[in-house]
């Protein structure tokens, strides 16, 4: 009888002590766990906030909101007018892009080159991206620049060269060649990779007419 209260304790003892090693082992299972899911809502929490600043910074990019630099153009005339050898070939001129020079921005690491006809639901004739400064008559590729055609009978028409400086290569060049471009203001904010990329912008408009 003895030897049997004497067993009987003993299973007891071990028992107690399996269970509080198996309880110790659940509740640090059980912390690091938590622990565990601590820090994936901190870092689920620190990328959607990562995401909201981006999203933001693009809602807010603006043309209105960038600095300016100066263009020129020797195949702009006194006049205002752009001469007859940049309009395309269906109507008269030569198809050659037109003579652009800027001074360097500081912090460019290239710039991107527009010209769009306001007067025509912003068509885009020229679509380039460079790192030069100084750009010939002629510089863009056919692929790049269609020279203006507008329609006979719609008097003068009004196309403006736009040349961003931006910091690092846009992840999109966004526009569609050739066609219209109601949206332009929309599609030039792919240029600022989300926000801060584009650092400012230069400007230069003149009129072109079928005769």
């Amino acid at each position: 009888m003895k030897k049997t209260v004497l067993l009987l304790s003993a299973l007891l003892t071990a028992f107690a002590v399996v269970s509080c090693g198996t309880a110790g082992k659940t509740d640090d299972a059980a912390t690091q766990n938590n622990e565990i899911v601590q820090v994936t809502e901190a870092y689920e929490g620190s990328s959607e906030e990562t995401a909201a600043e981006v999203t933001e910074a693009a809602k807010e990019f603006s043309i209105e909101n960038l600095s300016t630099f100066e263009i020129t153009s020797s195949d702009l005339g006194e006049d205002g007018k752009w001469k007859d050898d940049i309009g395309s070939l269906k109507k008269k001129g030569n198809n050659v892009s037109p003579q652009l020079s800027w001074g360097s921005v500081e912090g460019a690491g290239e710039y991107v080159i527009y010209m769009i006809d306001t007067s025509a639901d912003n068509w885009m004739h020229w679509k380039s991206v460079s790192k030069e400064i100084d750009l010939p008559t002629g510089w863009a590729p056919a692929e790049e620049y269609k020279g203006p055609y507008p329609p006979a009978g719609t008097g003068d028409h009004n196309y403006e060269v736009y040349v961003f400086a931006l910091k690092e290569p846009a992840e999109t060049v966004e526009g569609r060649f050739d066609t219209t471009n109601e949206d332009f203001f929309e599609v030039i904010k792919s240029l600022d990779n989300g926000g801060g990329n584009v650092i400012s912008y230069g400007h230069i408009a003149g009129t072109y007419a079928f005769n």
